[in-house]
């Protein structure tokens, strides 16, 4: 028997292409288990999956709901959906999601991703994929240049001035209120605001690290892990 197990949970849309994905991972040594949206806070209760795919669908309310429930459980998580746009896809990764694939979507790009995805995330420790994840950063001001465990990460002057005031405060919550006013929009939507922070952790993502900023519900964002400013 497969030593890792993959659920897949399905949600609406008019591309239905979940059996190539249950062939291939199977393929791939995991066993496979469709699991509903509605039910899988509940079954979450239970048990828990090695990976998970959110498979199908344009970006929705039912997607998020789901990959927070996975987020909560540390599950590395796949996401496929329709109509993926560049915003969509940020703000996917900077909720976690180790990938993001449109639809429709070739079989041979659907195996290459799932391959690299059940290579890095199937057997490993969910402990040490948390622990991973926290990044290192050097925040220099006066030379306006940001490092993220070591990594080089090119910042616009706005992404920088909410990174600066994100640092100020040493890892306390920083108001969404306060960080649209570093941005000089003290009326900017929290829309708008979660734009800005997507491109910012996707930037960081690209550098290798996976959590930098982390959202606090109902309050605003602060920044986690070593935080060095000079």
């Amino acid at each position: 028997m497969p030593e890792h197990t993959m659920w897949i949970i399905p949600t609406d849309g008019v591309i239905p292409p979940q059996e190539p994905t249950i062939a291939i991972s199977r393929a791939l040594g995991c066993s496979v288990v469709s699991v509903a949206p509605g039910g899988l806070q509940e079954r979450m209760s239970a048990e828990q999956p090695t990976t998970a795919v959110i498979h199908g669908g344009c970006f929705s309310t039912a997607m998020v709901e789901a990959q927070r429930w996975l987020n909560q459980g540390r599950v590395p998580t796949l996401i496929l959906a329709e109509k993926l746009t560049e915003q969509h896809e940020a703000l996917l990764l900077g909720r976690g999601a180790k990938d993001v694939i449109g639809l429709p979507v070739s079989e041979t790009r659907l195996r290459s991703r799932l391959e690299v995805f059940v290579r890095n995330y199937a057997d490993r420790p969910r402990h040490e994929l948390h622990e991973e994840s926290l990044a290192d950063v050097h925040l220099d001001l006066q030379g306006r240049f940001v490092l993220a465990s070591g990594v080089p990460v090119a910042l616009t002057r706005s992404e920088l001035d909410l990174l600066s005031l994100l640092a100020d405060q040493s890892g306390q919550v920083v108001s969404r209120r306060d960080l649209a006013t570093a941005l000089g929009k003290a009326q900017l939507s929290d829309r708008a605001l979660e734009s800005h922070i997507s491109r910012l952790r996707l930037k960081f993502q690209a550098a290798g690290s996976k959590r930098v900023i982390e959202s606090v519900r109902g309050q605003g964002y602060r920044l986690i892990g070593t935080t060095e400013v000079v």
